[in-house]
């Protein structure tokens, strides 16, 4: 079969169209995987700048959690402090009501007093039970945010190992762009 000197042209030409519309799918492919592999880096610099701030953030929170439970601590005993001494308030008040029984005013004003501090004394012994209830959880918290905090020290090789897998992917990527260098 003979091929007329129209038909070789169109054909060159075909090949030659072929060749160039190659040529762009190759520089196409290669600005993709540029910008993927730009994108990669920087979401896995993002990431680990992320787990770099939640580590250090864990580390300041589990610092003062002790400090936060030696406070309520002592808020505890200085409650129970205070309902001993208003029981002994309640013991006094009692004692005046007594030798103030023939002021008639002073006695209703020492009637109200004493509901008063009998309410205070009933109010600070719930208190003290809460803080102690308080000082429970702080404690569950503080073993809970220890246990996340060495999650995130286990997590943080891995994340070395994902930007050591993701340079030895774009490996192929570095070959082209020498190749390629526009």
């Amino acid at each position: 079969m003979k091929i007329t000197e129209d038909e070789a042209a169109e054909m060159r030409q075909a090949v030659a169209d072929f060749k160039k519309a190659m040529e762009l799918r190759s520089e196409l492919n290669l600005r993709v995987a540029r910008r993927v592999t730009s994108i990669l880096r920087v979401g896995m610099f993002s990431f680990a700048v992320v787990t770099v701030i939640m580590v250090v953030m864990l580390f300041a929170f589990t610092s003062s959690v002790g400090n936060m439970i030696s406070v309520l601590d002592t808020m505890r005993v200085q409650f129970s402090s205070m309902s001993a001494d208003m029981r002994q308030m309640r013991t006094v008040i009692a004692a005046m009501d007594r030798d103030l029984a023939a002021f008639p005013v002073v006695v209703g004003e020492l009637d109200t007093m004493r509901t008063t501090v009998a309410k205070m004394n009933a109010n600070l012994a719930t208190m003290s039970g809460s803080m102690t209830s308080v000082e429970n959880k702080m404690r569950v918290i503080t073993t809970d945010v220890g246990t996340m905090n060495q999650s995130f020290r286990h997590l943080e090789p891995s994340l070395v190992g994902i930007g050591a897998n993701v340079n030895q992917a774009s490996e192929p990527m570095k070959t082209f762009n020498n190749m390629f260098p526009w």
